[in-house]
């Protein structure tokens, strides 16, 4: 007779084969059948460097048109700084075909190390349901499924931040600089990760922010050099119009009529060209308010970079008041203590050795969960794709539970894991737009990932108040 732990441990892995495998399948699907418009941009952005000419105008009218597919504005749909240029570079020599299918393959790799990182942070064995359970809910996560349909960046920075997180932890000469490098990195694809710069600041992580700050510099020198021309046009002209208009542009910056219509070359308006190939624009709809500047504000707030501040100013200074100073935390945040004998040999601290290292990793990583919310609910171009930086969330709920399995676990801990559980839930599954939701749960729908991202910071930062236990995660 089949035990019953042995029999749900193999629905388990079989459900989890059968949802990575339906997501491979989609994920193909969409990097040969779909623009996958995001991704698109940052292509049309090396295309337009490579031939001399700015990546943050459209090039609609050159000869020939190096065009997105999309982009109906004088100026292009590329946002990031020039540094973030380089890998985009590389990619745009190769036919647009190729490059959209390796960059698919990357965030599906990327994914799957996400999952790792996050397991190894928590201090869970890869080997454990919690780690297949956790898979289990990105394989069937719908900003996942956006986030590949429309060839976002979200994986990349996600995975840059579990790496530095994960690199500060080390005892290394330069752990803490190549953490900072991560974190530069992160900026660099993501500006608005620069809003989690001060949660650094009160871990007293000072030589990984210092380290991200020197990074960020020496990223605007080496841009200013190599290539001043679009340095100033995007310090200049790009982020001030980002601050003041998001990404919903004034009327007066479309384009004209004729060269729309020349552009679309009678094309049905769900299809687009690129490079001689015809594309589906889009294959999947969603709700695009992800952060509070939108929940707020409306799809086209006034003054978007203005309303991010305070959003974040009001969600950080309610952190702080929040924050429990742990007893167990290290003088020097980002070296945890390890055992004598690993600090004799100056070899990378292993995080999870003894009760007071799991206990230090699991509520490290719980901090750091909880400023990328912040960083999600106040940034003003956070969109339904952004929705997975919520997976390193998952291991801390299964950590916690097994700390807390055996002990009598008081309300906070049960309100905390249930509000996780509800915010996971919330931000996982497609919004309205996939599929109906009764009434008069459709009136969550248009706010369900701030809300899922505001239960989730809640959980993270109620949990910290749990007194945690020592056992082994099983």
């Amino acid at each position: 007779m089949i035990r019953r732990p042995l029999l749900l441990r193999a629905l388990l892995l079989l459900a989890l084969a059968a949802a990575l495998l339906r997501l491979a399948i989609l994920a193909l699907g969409f990097a040969r059948y779909g623009l996958q418009v995001d991704f698109s941009a940052y292509y049309t952005a090396g295309e337009a460097a490579l031939a001399g000419l700015s990546p943050y105008a459209n090039q609609v009218g050159h000869q020939p048109p190096i065009w997105d597919g999309l982009c109906f504005t004088t100026f292009s749909r590329f946002l990031y700084p020039p540094a973030s240029l380089l890998p985009f570079l590389g990619l745009a020599m190769l036919p647009y075909a190729t490059a959209k299918l390796l960059w698919t393959v990357l965030l599906l790799g990327l994914a799957s190390e996400a999952v790792v990182l996050g397991a190894r942070l928590a201090g869970v064995p890869p080997r454990s349901r919690a780690v297949a359970l956790v898979a289990l809910g990105l394989a069937v996560c719908w900003p996942l499924l956006l986030s590949l349909e429309r060839g976002q960046i979200d994986v990349v920075v996600l995975v840059l931040l579990l790496g530095a997180l994960w690199a500060s932890r080390a005892r290394t000469r330069w752990s803490a600089s190549l953490a900072g490098i991560l974190w530069a990195l992160a900026i660099v694809f993501k500006p608005h990760t620069l809003l989690a710069l001060p949660f650094l600041l009160l871990r007293r992580q000072w030589v990984v922010a210092g380290s991200a700050l020197v990074a960020l510099a020496v990223a605007v020198g080496l841009s200013s050099l190599t290539a001043p021309a679009i340095t100033h046009e995007y310090l200049d002209t790009v982020a001030p119009r980002l601050a003041r208009h998001g990404d919903d542009p004034p009327k007066s910056d479309l384009l004209p009529r004729e060269t729309m219509r020349r552009a679309l070359a009678g094309l049905p308006p769900q299809v687009a060209s690129k490079q001689g190939r015809l594309y589906r624009r889009f294959g999947l709809e969603f709700d695009a308010r992800g952060s509070l500047v939108w929940a707020v504000g409306g799809e086209a707030p006034a003054h978007p970079g203005t309303l991010s501040l305070f959003s974040w100013t009001a969600l950080f200074g309610l952190v702080l008041a929040c924050r429990r100073p742990r007893a167990d935390e290290p003088s020097r945040v980002g070296s945890p203590p390890a055992s004598p004998a690993a600090h004799h040999r100056g070899r990378e601290w292993e995080p999870f050795q003894g009760s007071h290292s799991r206990r230090f990793a699991v509520e490290d990583l719980a901090w750091w969960q909880t400023g990328w919310c912040v960083v999600l609910l106040s940034a003003p171009l956070t969109w339904a794709m952004n929705a997975i930086w919520l997976l390193p969330a998952g291991f801390v709920v299964a950590a916690r539970h097994v700390h807390w399995k055996q002990q009598t676990p008081g309300w906070l801990a049960k309100a905390s894991q249930i509000a996780a559980v509800l915010g996971l839930a919330l931000a996982t599954v497609p919004d309205r737009f996939a599929w109906p939701w009764p009434a008069p749960l459709d009136l969550l729908s248009p706010y369900k990932y701030v809300l899922g991202t505001a239960l989730v910071a809640v959980a993270m930062v109620a949990g910290s108040w749990v007194k945690l236990g020592a056992p082994e995660v099983d």
